[in-house]
């Protein structure tokens, strides 16, 4: 059992394993869709239906805990995608 541990141990290191993550906004990217986004996060934050936008900012600013985890992983060597939904169906 013990060998077959160890196999695997030297296995998972060996292995390539993708650091790439996409975010995909549930928003468009064109300027009309930004500002009523932006309106409807501050009249009605509760409505609003972008999970991703509403954990990754604020108002005005990018989240505190948010910038500090994606720095985190940035440092871990992760590479970040982020699109708006319409950004994401051109490229994929």
């Amino acid at each position: 059992m013990v060998k077959n541990y160890v196999w695997f141990e030297y296995f998972y290191d060996q292995m390539v394993v993708p650091k790439k993550i996409l975010f995909i906004y549930n928003a468009n990217s064109d300027t009309g869709s930004k500002m009523l986004d932006f309106a409807h996060k501050i009249i009605n934050p509760a409505t609003y239906n972008c999970n991703l936008c509403s954990l990754t900012y604020g108002s005005f600013t990018e989240n505190k805990q948010w910038k500090g985890f994606r720095e985190s992983l940035l440092a871990k060597g992760y590479e970040l995608e982020f699109f708006h939904k319409d950004e994401f169906q051109e490229n994929y």
